[in-house]
């Protein structure tokens, strides 16, 4: 619908002016904008903090524009009742190992993966209820995408929906960066996580 639709376009806008990868965007909390200055303290920069996985889970920032700054804030609200049902189904379970209830080991599964994911931004609300609340699968999201493109008319030159995937943003954002005048590859390596140049190259 066209919530989803709203969500997509966050996730576009996003991918497109940060070059992250999918699990990167899928690690994104509610509070993971950060304000700060530029080393003369002339400019605002606006850094959004996740997790980077591909070449060894640790913390990552990215530097972006305002408008993906936007774009969290219009998720942050979007999906702020989910994290309120995510919050009900984690304090229920807490409540419930404090008065002595065992949880089965599918309970405490579903506990663990809630207790990790009460902050996140991409979430979904699926169809059964409160237990269904959940981070986007990669899958998800570029099948979004291209639902996105046929609700919208967008076609490929063979006149087919286009089928667009999360990743084709990062190499977007990676082409112009290369190409412009203030480019620079140790930075796109950095931003991008890369171990190394060559990679990025």
């Amino acid at each position: 619908g066209d919530l989803t639709r709203l969500r997509t376009a966050c996730c576009v806008v996003i991918g497109l002016f940060s070059g992250i990868r999918n699990s990167e965007m899928m690690t994104l909390g509610e509070d993971c904008l950060r304000i700060g200055k530029s080393r003369d303290q002339s400019v605002d920069l606006i850094w959004i903090h996740g997790t980077l996985y591909k070449t060894g889970k640790r913390p990552m920032r990215w530097l972006v524009p305002q408008v993906v700054g936007t774009a969290i804030k219009v998720l942050r609200e979007l999906t702020q009742p989910l994290r309120d049902r995510l919050c009900q189904e984690f304090l229920a379970s807490e409540l419930a190992r404090e008065i002595g209830e065992p949880l089965s080991a599918t309970q405490s599964r579903r506990h663990a993966m809630v207790r990790g994911q009460l902050d996140k931004l991409f979430l979904s609300g699926g169809s059964g209820g409160e237990s269904a609340v959940h981070v986007l699968p990669p899958g998800t999201v570029n099948a979004q995408l291209k639902e996105y493109c046929g609700h919208h008319g967008i076609l490929g030159d063979d006149g087919i929906v286009y089928g667009l995937h999360s990743h084709q943003f990062r190499r977007t954002y990676a082409h112009f960066v290369a190409r412009s005048e203030l480019g620079d590859l140790f930075m796109l390596r950095d931003h991008f996580g890369h171990a190394s140049i060559d990679m990025s190259l």
